[in-house]
């Protein structure tokens, strides 16, 4: 049997296809992560006595497209529980990433813009049917075969019980305790494992949107202690690199800022500080103040824990 469920990412609806067979299950017998899916819940919903397990590259057979995304954000597994109850069928997967900052990276790129936010986990959002959070190394996403209002509260009832049985902080990776805490545009915190504006060498990049002078702007922040991102960045900017928007006066260290211009995101400022790769999309001269208070703050923080 095949069924079909749908999740939201970035804005757009991604099929994935369920498979009644296959998955990998551990020699104890008990598959890592079953305990985290309990046997029923609420009133008549009762899980299926198989649980099923893809590992690694057998995601593959588990999702119809999208798994390199998965497997950029270092897939580890995911596990698999049916239920059902008087009111219809439910699936619960609990896809696991090595540590948070993957698997929340993994949910920002689910997230549409405007989410419906959900108090579960770290954060959480549903979609219809669908019901998606992240809480420590789990990315858990919750659908219902129908969007009956039943199935529905059903739905947000597993998630309950699932979130309060998973591991791991309900907090965001501390990064982003180190970007400015006003004039944030809530639910846009994003990591990017790989590939930050199109280039693969730019990886584990946190950026946040604000709100400045009725402009979005991106912060964006990376660790970067050998320099090494920046060096190739700043190697490649190439005719797109412009001195007419000088970086003199922001502080960053040594000197170290080149800004580009793009045609689609707009002006972008880079720099290294204190270890850090920092910079801003969409920056304009009215944004100067802004972003350099930003920079001296850097080292003035600490990541909790």
């Amino acid at each position: 049997m095949t069924s079909k469920k749908i999740i939201t990412g970035v804005g757009l609806l991604l099929g994935i296809f369920l498979f009644s067979c296959g998955g990998v299950k551990t020699p104890a017998g008990q598959p890592p992560g079953a305990e985290y899916l309990p046997l029923r819940f609420a009133s008549g919903w009762e899980r299926t006595p198989e649980v099923r397990v893809f590992v690694g590259d057998s995601l593959y057979e588990y999702i119809d497209g999208g798994a390199e995304l998965y497997h950029m954000y270092k897939f580890i597994d995911v596990t698999v529980g049916d239920y059902a109850g008087d009111a219809g069928e439910i699936v619960a997967d609990l896809y696991r990433f090595a540590g948070p900052e993957m698997a929340y990276g993994m949910y920002t790129t689910l997230r549409p813009e405007g989410p419906e936010a959900v108090p579960l986990g770290v954060e959480g959002f549903s979609a219809g049917p669908t019901l998606i959070f992240v809480r420590g190394d789990y990315l858990v996403n919750i659908i219902g075969y129908d969007e009956a209002a039943a199935t529905a509260a059903a739905v947000k009832s597993l998630a309950g019980a699932i979130d309060s049985l998973l591991p791991g902080p309900a907090d965001k990776p501390a990064m982003f305790s180190l970007f400015p805490q006003t004039t944030i545009i809530e639910h846009t915190e994003k990591m990017y494992a790989a590939s930050f504006l199109g280039r693969e060498y730019l990886s584990m990049i946190y950026t946040m949107d604000f709100i400045q002078d009725a402009d979005t702007i991106t912060l964006f922040l990376a660790d970067d202690d050998s320099g090494e991102k920046f060096t190739r960045w700043s190697e490649q900017t190439g005719q797109n690199r412009t001195a007419a928007i000088p970086t003199a006066d922001l502080p960053y260290d040594g000197g170290n800022s080149f800004v580009i211009v793009d045609g689609y995101y707009g002006n972008v400022v880079a720099g290294l500080k204190n270890g850090k790769l920092a910079g801003i999309i969409g920056y304009k001269s009215e944004q100067t103040g802004f972003l350099t208070e930003w920079l001296h703050a850097i080292p003035q923080m600490e990541i909790q824990q």
